[in-house]
């Protein structure tokens, strides 16, 4: 007799990384345990599972740019979709009063349309940087309302550097704020339903057919401060020569003690007496070095000499998406051979920063969880063990 498994009870047997959704790009602030849990239902760790904000900015992106997240690369159990939204803050350590101005919504089927937790990856969910968007150091955020299962809210956020000059924050800042739900503050999200944001924004795809119940007001009142872009430090500034009729950066060279009566010695010239003075008394040469027995040495004079100016080492710039793939709904990944299942008779593999799709299987393998191996077959029960373990 054969055996069958639902999906729930498969997700239930995957390891915790599977089974739930992951951030994988841009890299995310890591908080909790691991990187796929929901937030706390009490809303304790709000924003952004609360993590420790040691990670620099992985990605540069220009307004009006897109971009793309990307989530679960190795597969992740989609809840039976629901609805998503991204989001900007200007706060680099957001707290729960921070402002997260919307900048996409996605009213059903995110990460993807499924009907249970049937493990599938990776996700990727398009965006673009809007044009009145203010130039410098932001956090980008994902927020996503499960379809089905418990009524969660789940959040990921990373540090990101937005190019530019604009500093202007007056139109940015009449956008709209993430919906938050389900962490202990009066607003829940009906089950089995994909919820229509209350205040979606101007980019929106898809629609939901239900509204989050209950007290579902702003997210945050906090004003937007933009912290500027990291400046090059200035080159040192060059010391000039006086009398350097060419303007030239030179660096001064010290230079020998002279006598009381400063004697000009080059190569070609002899050594002149000093010129008298209106005393009638000469001026003595210094007895350690007598002018008269200083020899002519086959030496140049000791000048100011122009060099090249300090080489300025620039500091390090942060790892930026890859700007040109393959194709345009290509899918970046940063481990580079690394096996992407794309269910579990197709892979890709990740090849100068991009998913390549291989196609199928080999016959009798399936991919799971970025590993390739035999397929498992059911189990079936002869008559033997049915009459001594009873029936099933």
């Amino acid at each position: 007799m054969k055996f069958t498994i639902s999906l729930a009870a498969v997700a239930a047997l995957l390891p915790a990384a599977l089974a739930h959704v992951s951030m994988d790009f841009p890299k995310p602030f890591q908080g909790g345990a691991d990187n796929v849990e929901p937030l706390q239902p009490s809303g304790s760790n709000f924003p952004c599972m609360a993590p420790n904000y040691d990670l620099e900015s992985q990605l540069t992106i220009a307004p009006g740019e897109s971009g793309q997240i990307v989530l679960s690369r190795n597969g992740g159990a989609p809840h039976g979709g629901g609805s998503c939204q991204i989001s900007l803050t200007y706060d680099m350590a957001p707290t729960a009063g921070s402002r997260f101005t919307v900048i996409k919504s996605f009213q059903g089927a995110c990460p993807v349309r499924a009907e249970g937790n049937e493990i599938q990856g990776p996700y990727t969910l398009p965006y673009t940087i809007p044009a009145d968007a203010p130039s410098g150091k932001a956090v980008l955020a994902w927020s996503w309302f499960n379809k089905v299962g418990n009524r969660e809210m789940y959040m990921r956020c990373s540090p990101i550097t937005i190019s530019g000059s604009n500093s202007d924050v007056s139109t940015f800042s009449k956008r709209p704020e993430i919906l938050k739900a389900n962490i202990g503050n009066g607003c829940i999200t009906p089950a089995g339903k994909d919820i229509n944001f209350p205040a979606p924004g101007d980019d929106v795809v898809g629609q939901g057919n239900a509204s989050p119940e209950g007290n579902c007001g702003a997210s945050g009142s906090a004003p937007i401060v933009v912290q500027p872009q990291p400046e090059r430090p200035a080159a040192p500034s060059p010391i000039l020569a006086p009398g350097n009729g060419n303007g030239g950066p030179v660096v001064k060279l010290p230079v020998a003690p002279k006598p009381s009566n400063p004697v000009e010695s080059p190569v070609e010239s002899p050594v002149e007496a000093p010129a008298p003075v209106e005393t009638e008394t000469p001026i003595q040469a210094p007895v350690e070095t007598p002018v008269e027995e200083a020899p002519v040495r086959d030496e140049e004079p000791v000048v100011a000499k122009p060099i090249s100016p300090p080489a300025v080492v620039a500091p390090e710039t942060p790892v930026t998406a890859p700007t040109t793939p393959p194709t345009p709904d290509a899918i970046p990944c940063d481990e580079p051979g690394a096996i992407v299942c794309l269910g579990k008779n197709n892979f890709a593999l990740c090849n100068h920063g991009f998913l390549v799709n291989m196609g199928k299987t080999a016959m009798g393998t399936e991919c799971n969880a970025g590993t390739i191996s035999a397929r498992a077959y059911p189990i079936r029960l002869t008559g033997h063990h049915r009459r001594r373990h009873g029936k099933f």
